[in-house]
C-alpha cells in the first residue's frame, strides 16, 4: 500500500536528512536494525531500489519523534507513510514498549537574556535524557517584523504544543496608547507554528508585559489517548484586575478561528502581581492566585464559561506581602507552595487540593537554610513543580550576589540540581511551563485547512446556501 522507491538521485538537503536519520538509528541500542535491514536499506539507497512497507516501517519507528518528522521532507512515499494512522499506531506501539512514561515530561523554560532582546526559548530542566537529546530551541522562527523592536516570550503550553507571545519594545516606552501584541502557537518537534489573529486590547496593562494567558487543549480524537492527537485549542487571555465583579477574557478557539469577548462573574475582587503568576490549566480548567488573596480562584471554559469559582486557601496560610505563592499541576492535582521569603525563616510548605471537599491537606515542609548546598542570604522564587514526580519536586529561582540560579529541589530528599546559572545583570526574568511529549505529535497545519473548511462552512450556512 506505501511501497516507496527513492530518487536515484536526492537533492544534497534531503541527502542531510537522511543521513542524520540513519545516524539515529545507530544511537540508541534498543532501536537497532538486523544486519539484514540495514543491508536492505543500504542497497536501496545505493541503487533506488522499492522499500516496501513492512521494512520501511520497520525502520522508521525506531527513529527519534524530531527526526521522524524531518524524514517526510525525503519523498513523497515517506511523507504518506508517516502522516498514515498506520504507521502512527505502529511508532506509538514501538516506543510505549521502551520509553519510560516520565520521559515524556519535561519543563519549557523562558531564559531572557536582557530586556528587549531576542529570547533563547528552550525546553529542558528534568533529567531525562531523550529530552536532552532533543535540543528544542526556537530557531525556526521567522524574524520579527520590526527587527530588534520585538521579541518573543514563553506563556503556556498543552500536549506538546507551545504559545509564545511577540511583544514590542515601544510597548514599555510610550504610554499614550496600548501597543498590540501577538501569539504565536508552535510545536518544537514538527517545527511549524501559527500566528493567530491578533487579540483584542483588554486594558493598557494587558496591552504591554503584564497580560495573563492560559493554554488548554479542547481534547484529543481517538479511541485510546495512546494513539490520539488534538483535535484543537484554546488560548485564554484574562485582564489584571477584576473590576466590579466582573473579569474580562477573550478567548481564541480553533473551531472558531477568532477571539470571542467574554464578561466572566467574579463574586471576590483580585488582582494580579505583574507577570509573575502563572495560569494553570488542570483537567481542562485553569487556576490562578491573586496578589494577597486567600483563594484560588477556578474557571471552567467549555461547561461554565461565565462564572469563577473560588476554594479558599488552607487555614493555616495567612497571605502576607513578605510570603510567596504558586500554584501547579501534578498528575491532574492541584498544588499549593507557600514560602516566607524573610532570612532565616525561609520554609517552603506545599499543599495538596482534595477536589471533592475542595480541602487542602499538607503534603511538605521544608527550611531551606537546612538544605545542603543551599547558601545563606539567598532569595528564592518558586517556579514550577515537577509535572510528573509526585509533587516532591519543585523549581525555584536563586538570587544572591549577582548571580542567578534555577535549581531543582527534592523537598523530600533535600537534594538540589542545578539546572541553569546566569547574571542577573543578563537575565531580567524565569519562567518555566509543564511541557507534555505526546507519542504522536499534532501537525498545526491540519488545524488550520481545519479551521478555514469550518470558516467557510459557517459562511455558506449564514448566507443560506
Amino acid at each position: 500500500m506505501f511501497a516507496s522507491s527513492l530518487p536515484s538521485t536526492l537533492p544534497d538537503r534531503k541527502k542531510k536528512t537522511l543521513d542524520r536519520c540513519l545516524m539515529g538509528v545507530d544511537v540508541l541500542d534498543e532501536h537497532r536494525l538486523t544486519g539484514i535491514q540495514k543491508t536492505t536499506l543500504d542497497r536501496c539507497l545505493m541503487g533506488g531500489d522499492v522499500l516496501d512497507e513492512h521494512l520501511l516501517t520497520e525502520i522508521l519507528r525506531r527513529l527519534p519523534l524530531k527526526t521522524v518528522h524531518q524524514c517526510k521532507s525525503v519523498c513523497k512515499g515517506w511523507l504518506s507513510l508517516i502522516s498514515s494512522p498506520y504507521f502512527m499506531k505502529q511508532y506509538v506501539g514501538f516506543h510505549r514498549s521502551v520509553t519510560l512514561m516520565s520521559s515524556r515530561y519535561s519543563l519549557a523554560f523562558d531564559l531572557r537574556e536582557a530586556l528587549y532582546s531576542s529570547n533563547r526559548l528552550r525546553i529542558s530542566g528534568c533529567a531525562s535524557s531523550s529530552f536532552r537529546s532533543l535540543k528544542f530551541f526556537f530557531d525556526f522562527y521567522p524574524k520579527p517584523e520590526y527587527g530588534s523592536l520585538s521579541y518573543f516570550d514563553l506563556v503556556g503550553s498543552c500536549n506538546g504544543l507551545v504559545l509564545c507571545r511577540q511583544l514590542f519594545r515601544d510597548a514599555f516606552i510610550d504610554d499614550k496608547e496600548p501597543k498590540q501584541h501577538y501569539y504565536h502557537v508552535c510545536n518544537p518537534v514538527t517545527r511549524d507554528h501559527w500566528i493567530l489573529p491578533p487579540p483584542p486590547l483588554l486594558s493598557y496593562s494587558e496591552a504591554t508585559a503584564h497580560d495573563h494567558v492560559a493554554f488548554i487543549d479542547d481534547g484529543v480524537e481517538g479511541e485510546d489517548d495512546d494513539f490520539s492527537v488534538t483535535r484543537g485549542f484554546k488560548v485564554v487571555q484574562l485582564d489584571g484586575k477584576c473590576r466590579g465583579g466582573t473579569l474580562n477574557m477573550s478567548i481564541f478557539s480553533t473551531s472558531t478561528g477568532e477571539w470571542r469577548p467574554l464578561k466572566v462573574l467574579c463574586k471576590e475582587p483580585f488582582n494580579f502581581l505583574y507577570d509573575h503568576v502563572v495560569v494553570v490549566c488542570c483537567n481542562r480548567m485553569l487556576y490562578w492566585v491573586g496578589w494577597l488573596s486567600n483563594f484560588v480562584i477556578g474557571y471552567d471554559p467549555y461547561t461554565m464559561p461565565n462564572e469563577c469559582t473560588y476554594i479558599k486557601f488552607p487555614s493555616q496560610y495567612v497571605p502576607k506581602k513578605h510570603r510567596g505563592t504558586t500554584i501547579g499541576a501534578n498528575q491532574g492535582r492541584i498544588l499549593l507552595c507557600d514560602y516566607d521569603l524573610r532570612y532565616p525563616q525561609e520554609v517552603l510548605r506545599i499543599w495538596e487540593l482534595e477536589p471533592e471537599t475542595e480541602s487542602w491537606y499538607l503534603k511538605h515542609q521544608v527550611e531551606l537554610n537546612s538544605v545542603p548546598m543551599l547558601p545563606d542570604r539567598a532569595t528564592y522564587r518558586i517556579l514550577a513543580f515537577h509535572p510528573f514526580i509526585d509533587g516532591d519536586i519543585v523549581y525555584l529561582e536563586e538570587a544572591i550576589d549577582r548571580i542567578d540560579r534555577i535549581l531543582s529541589l527534592d523537598v523530600k530528599n533535600k537534594r538540589i540540581q542545578v539546572i541553569t546559572v546566569s547574571l542577573l545583570e543578563n537575565d531580567v526574568s524565569c519562567h518555566a511551563f509543564p511541557f507534555f511529549l505526546p507519542w504522536w505529535q499534532t501537525r498545526l497545519s491540519d488545524l488550520k485547512n481545519l479551521n478555514e473548511a469550518n470558516s467557510v462552512n459557517q459562511s455558506i450556512n449564514a448566507q443560506g446556501l
